[in-house]
């Protein structure tokens, strides 16, 4: 499928600097709050984290969205971002009332399934063009 290796390359390429920056900030999230109050940085901690860690996903659904434009695919762009937001939203807004870190666990399950839906989309757009090549390679 077209870009399909390019968007891997990316997608390595940005893990191997998001990973890092994910673990820094996950490691030293009560040192980083405490730039605010000592009582900030206890009760949102956990949410920080729970961000830091969405980035993973959300790094997906980038490569994904950049994938559908290549592919000038426009309506399964649009799709994507709809569902992103839906999803993300609608997790946030249903765990809203539990608290920040909940808000965090909201966020990283929204962007988790996006970027697994996101992921899905281009398998399957993948498997397509293999079965339409093998068929097209047998007559």
């Amino acid at each position: 499928a077209e870009g399909l290796r390019d968007a891997a390359r990316a997608l390595r390429a940005i893990y191997a600097l998001l990973v890092p920056a994910v673990c820094a900030i996950a490691l030293g999230a009560p040192l980083i709050l405490l730039a605010f109050k000592p009582e900030y940085a206890e009760t949102t901690t956990g949410a920080l984290r729970l961000l830091a860690l969405a980035a993973l996903a959300t790094a997906v659904t980038y490569v994904v969205d950049a994938l559908l434009n290549v592919q000038r695919r426009g309506a399964a762009y649009a799709a994507m971002n709809a569902l992103n937001a839906v999803l993300v939203v609608g997790a946030v807004a249903l765990l809203a009332h539990r608290g920040l870190t909940a808000v965090g666990i909201g966020w990283l399950v929204g962007q988790a399934l996006s970027a697994g839906a996101g992921l899905a989309l281009v398998a399957r757009r993948t498997a397509r063009a293999r079965v339409a090549g093998a068929a097209g390679a047998a007559r």
